[in-house]
């Protein structure tokens, strides 16, 4: 599928672009005496004709027929907002200066914030410019802007309160937790960067995602590229406090990132569409993904199918739950006007609208404590293995060609392998736990549940025969176990008498 256009893209929110399904005609005088406030009149109803075309024909939420009673295109997306929050409507002035804010450089105070309660929600700082020389930081509410209080202004109307003249000052009143703080700041130029890294000790590769632009894709790769060269062998993906960004940024990184295809499904009113990938899957690393609450839209959408995928163990909190899209249309006059025409579901089906967000596979409010967790969980799959080599009755195993000793030794019963549950399961990099009898096995992403009494397991509600074998407390499983629930092949050779587990790599 094309790329969309770069133009049409709504700052914290999915845009797509749609081809326009039909053309607009200006309106032509039959005397060229007209006046000029009958073309006046004649633009305005055009847009009006227009939006109300867009609005019923687009829309994802059902309208009822007060929008045909609109008398302009203002009041029809005041209508519109009733049932959809994230309806706007842009005057030819505001759209304009939009449509300049989506690329090249820009004058500002560097902020990325979602808009709500009454106030402007800080989710992070572009480095370097005014907003962060000042001391605003991610988690900060601003409540006034040049005296005027954010309650009363439009989303519109506090876009253009922080952008301005280069020099300009902006007087600021926030909130940080119970404390109030006023600031003076000054407008500069700043250049967006949606892409930050570094390398960490043991070999650790570190990215943030501040936002999704067309660029982001793009910059990852360079990331990865140059923290390969630096000999990362895992690397963390932080998408805390990102608001989202485009589409195309989105389906880009998950393409990088995972196998996953389609990337997106789009669910319209009446039909389904489907994004499919952009890039091929280079990054093949251990990963771990971290989100928080402020983790909305396009990194929810990335994060939820990364977690499909099980090419990543989430970690952090819920996420925001934004999981709708918007597109821009641009009128006859030069105004804009923006509305909710589809939801998007992951690979997996996850409704990130209906079900307010991503659920982490390990929940950890604390933000120190979350990247410490994630280093952990890095540390832990780089030193797992995807190859044991077993020879009967001996506890030595080889582990990726480094030899491990095990407390037990593997055995054959009537044609039967039967491997060490708890150890095996180690090596590769999963946990277990018992609980009234039942064995609970986790790589932090899957769960499998095993009865040994019963001699089954059950894995997404699918249950299955295994071979099970206690002996002196230690428990045993045979090959299908590790054929059907852990995805590996196992190897008899005859000739040394030796049984190869291998696990399926992770993409």
């Amino acid at each position: 599928m094309k790329k969309l256009n770069k133009l049409n893209k709504l700052f914290l929110v999915f845009c797509l672009s749609l081809m326009l399904l039909f053309s607009v005609v200006p309106v032509l005088a039959a005397d060229e005496t007209i006046k000029e406030e009958s073309a006046v009149e004649g633009i305005v109803q055009n847009d009006l004709f227009n939006a109300i075309f867009y609005v019923s024909y687009y829309s994802l939420f059902d309208l009822d027929g007060s929008i045909y009673d609109c008398e302009d295109v203002e009041s029809l997306m005041a209508a519109v907002a009733e049932v959809d929050q994230w309806a706007r409507y842009y005057s030819p002035e505001s759209y304009k200066t939009y449509i300049e804010s989506l690329e090249g450089e820009k004058i500002g105070i560097g902020i990325y914030y979602l808009l709500e309660d009454g106030s402007v929600n800080v989710s992070s700082l572009v480095k370097g410019a005014a907003a962060e020389k000042a001391g605003v930081l991610a988690g900060d509410k601003i409540i006034t802007v040049d005296g005027r209080k954010i309650a009363d202004m439009t989303d519109i109307e506090v876009t253009a309160a922080f952008a301005g003249e280069e020099g300009t000052e902006v007087n600021i009143t926030l909130l940080r937790g119970e404390q109030e703080l006023a600031l003076t700041l000054v407008r500069a130029k700043f250049t967006l960067q949606s892409v930050f890294y570094e390398v960490w000790e043991d070999n650790v590769g570190y990215v943030r995602i501040e936002h999704f632009t067309e660029q982001t894709g793009d910059e990852l790769m360079f990331a990865y590229f140059d923290m390969m060269a630096q000999g990362i062998e895992g690397m963390i993906l932080d998408l805390r406090f990102c608001p989202g960004g485009t589409m195309n940024g989105a389906v880009d990184v998950i393409s990088l990132l995972c196998d996953a295809d389609p990337a997106i499904i789009l669910e319209y009113k009446d039909a389904f569409s489907t994004y499919d990938r952009s890039l091929s899957n280079m990054i093949k690393l251990p990963l771990v993904t971290l989100v928080n609450e402020t983790s909305a839209s396009a990194s929810e959408l990335v994060a939820g199918t990364l977690q499909d995928c099980s090419r990543s163990i989430i970690i952090g909190t819920q996420t925001y739950g934004k999981g709708v899209m918007q597109n821009v249309f641009s009128l006859p006059s030069g105004a804009g006007m923006a509305f909710t025409t589809a939801k998007y579901r992951t690979v997996g089906w996850q409704d990130v609208h209906e079900q307010n967000g991503i659920f982490p596979n390990i929940h950890i409010s604390d933000y120190d404590a979350q990247t410490e967790k994630a280093i952990e969980i890095l540390k832990l799959q780089q030193k797992v293995s995807n190859t044991l080599v077993f020879d009967y009755g001996s506890r030595e195993v080889l582990c990726d060609n480094a030899v491990r000793s095990f407390n037990n030794a593997p055995f054959a019963y009537f044609g039967t392998s039967y491997l060490p549950l708890r150890e095996t399961l180690s090596a590769l990099g999963y946990e277990m736990f018992v609980q009234e009898g039942l064995i609970y096995i986790s790589d932090g992403m899957e769960r499998i549940i095993l009865d040994p009494e019963a001699s089954c397991a059950t894995e997404k509600k699918l249950t299955k025969a295994v071979d099970c074998s206690v002996v002196d407390g230690v428990v045993y499983v045979g090959t299908s176990f590790w054929r059907d629930f852990i995805d590996c092949t196992l190897i008899w050779d005859e000739c040394t008498g030796s049984l190869t587990l291998s696990k399926a790599s992770q993409q």
